[in-house]
């Protein structure tokens, strides 16, 4: 069902862009969709990739306190 309404959604979009006077092959606005898909995909990776950093250091400010803690009493 959601690849039906992808294809909907592509033949729609190429019909207006038609009306504009641009045409493209129909490969292009697959290869555009796929581009900008892997775009996201890369900020949502990199939005992880930031969020496990961010973990990670606060974990050694943690074991770092609690060692000092540990060796200066």
């Amino acid at each position: 069902m959601e690849r039906e309404d992808e294809d909907a959604t592509q033949e729609r979009r190429l019909r207006e862009l038609e009306e504009l006077g641009v045409t493209l092959p129909k490969d292009a606005f697959e290869l555009i969709f796929v581009f900008l898909q892997e775009i996201l995909a890369n900020r949502h990776s990199a939005h992880r990739k930031l969020q496990y950093i961010s973990k990670l250091e606060r974990s050694v400010t943690s074991f770092q306190v609690s060692y000092l803690l540990r060796h200066i009493i």
